[in-house]
């Protein structure tokens, strides 16, 4: 399940292509470790004891298709993700950025709408909550 998600954003490419985004889905997990030790029986039971552990994040967005750019090209490639949850722009903008892969592509395209890609991705360090967001 999505922790957060919306409709605006931008993603830049490492060839420095742009994208913006139509919408997007973010998932956020911070397992914990159990460092339960036996030695805690004698004491009158045991009480599971957890330490916090590695974060990951990882999502899907989807923006309009633009024939001029190799979709298959961005695959297993580090991208730069500009999630917004709002309209503002810059430093008031509500919303999260980062550095992620993308792992997968799908699309679609007919006669009626315009063509749409969806990629889902996995960050790859820290994810950074805008000012605004704080």
């Amino acid at each position: 399940m999505a922790l957060i998600s919306g409709t605006k954003g931008g993603v830049t490419l490492s060839t420095g292509y742009s994208v913006a985004i139509t919408a997007w889905t973010l998932s956020v997990d911070a397992p914990t470790q159990e460092v339960t030790s036996w030695d805690d029986f004698a004491s009158g039971g045991i009480w599971r004891n957890r330490v916090p552990g590695v974060k990951s994040w990882s999502g899907s967005f989807t923006a309009r298709w633009d024939p001029t750019e190799s979709i298959l090209g961005a695959i297993d490639s580090i991208v730069t993700l500009t999630l917004n949850v709002d309209d503002a722009a810059g430093a008031g903008a509500l919303g999260v950025s980062g550095s992620a892969i993308l792992s997968a592509v799908s699309g679609s395209v007919d006669m009626e709408t315009p063509g749409e890609v969806t990629f889902t991705f996995d960050g790859t360090g820290a994810l950074t909550t805008d000012t605004a967001a704080s």
